[in-house]
């Protein structure tokens, strides 16, 4: 597809490239943008402005996570693991394509048909060129949309045999896992279809962070407290972050299965009592564990390995407590949806 010769005024000047990118992205329309770009960077071949250009084009609507993402071998692996004991000659159905790296794992290892979808058009746009590349196209149909966008009969023939999903956050909700899922299972799969990963969990523990700033309050000799109702209730800290100390042993707060004999939950309470090993406590840690069956788990523990990609989530307390050895504290998790909230009595 070509937007405009190589020969356009508009690949001359930057600002008109950038306009006219921009605007093709933000409007949806990633093929157009993607070979806007191309087309650019054609036209003024080694100039490096045009190429940064091009890539914050292409990076519209984007997040920032992809690179860590695609670099944890780990993540890769499990996934890849996990995907070959069970993709042969089913139809998948992959959610969150992203790069297509999982749909072309599925296709390789011998998956009879694999459809995928990705919201964000632009990364749809490059999914589609690498999987060409990788000589895939043939094996594998990427939708710009939304999985709920899809169709069981006219998008699947019928519908999927194995969901493959990585559209976890780091409290496993957050990116809407939960209602997709279940869309999934009652809308778009066959009765007896396989989920890869089959289950996650949420992860708690006591934590001290001793850079813990605590609330908003006097700057400048002003009292701007108010605005701490408008701050997130937990903050994203490192798994490898060397100051953070671990104050109890760890406990799963939430359990998720996902399978298509079951509804998948959308709503939920959960409570753990953690014993403090004693000491100064600030806050609770979360994390996510992945569960790939058959003794394959990934999760973002704290500690030294600087590989997960995943940040954890710190959920503060109002103020920090010094806690004797075997000293009880409940932690409470709420999740609907995309959203959870963990606290402490």
């Amino acid at each position: 597809m070509t937007v405009a010769g190589q020969g356009s005024p508009f690949f001359d000047s930057p600002e008109q490239f950038l306009t006219v990118g921009h605007g093709l992205a933000a409007r949806g329309k990633g093929e157009a943008a993607r070979a806007w770009v191309m087309d650019g960077l054609a036209a003024n071949p080694g100039s490096k402005l045009h190429r940064e250009l091009g890539r914050l084009i292409l990076s519209h609507g984007m997040d920032d996570f992809h690179l860590g993402m695609l670099q944890d071998s780990r993540r890769n692996a499990l996934y890849r693991q996990a995907i070959e004991k069970v993709a042969p000659g089913r139809v998948v159905l992959d959610i969150g394509t992203g790069s297509g790296l999982l749909s072309m794992i599925a296709a390789r290892a011998g998956a009879e048909r694999v459809v995928t979808c990705e919201f964000t058009p632009t990364m749809a746009a490059t999914a589609r060129a690498i999987i060409a590349a990788n000589g895939l196209a043939d094996r594998i149909t990427v939708h710009d949309c939304h999985s709920n966008r899809l169709d069981r009969d006219r998008d699947l023939a019928g519908g999927a045999d194995l969901v493959v999903s990585e559209i976890f956050a780091s409290d496993v909700v957050g990116e809407s896992m939960q209602p997709s899922l279940e869309h999934a299972r009652t809308h778009l799969c066959r009765p007896d279809a396989l989920f890869v990963p089959p289950a996650g969990q949420a992860v708690v523990v006591l934590a001290c962070d001793p850079h813990e700033p605590g609330p908003l309050g006097e700057v400048e000799g002003f009292d701007l407290s108010a605005l701490n109702g408008h701050l997130e209730p937990m903050r994203r800290v490192k798994a490898w972050d060397p100051d953070l100390v671990l104050c109890s042993e760890p406990a799963d707060l939430f359990s998720f299965a996902y399978r298509a004999g079951e509804p998948i939950a959308q709503t939920g309470r959960a409570s753990v009592r953690l014993a403090a090993r004693g000491g100064r406590v600030t806050g609770v840690l979360q994390w996510l564990r992945i569960d790939f069956g058959d003794g394959l788990v990934y999760e973002n523990a704290p500690g030294p390995d600087r590989t997960p990609h995943w940040e954890l989530f710190y959920h503060p307390f109002d103020n920090p407590r010094d806690l004797s050895p075997g000293e009880l504290v409940e932690v409470h998790g709420f999740f609907h949806r995309h959203a959870m909230v963990v606290w402490a009595d």
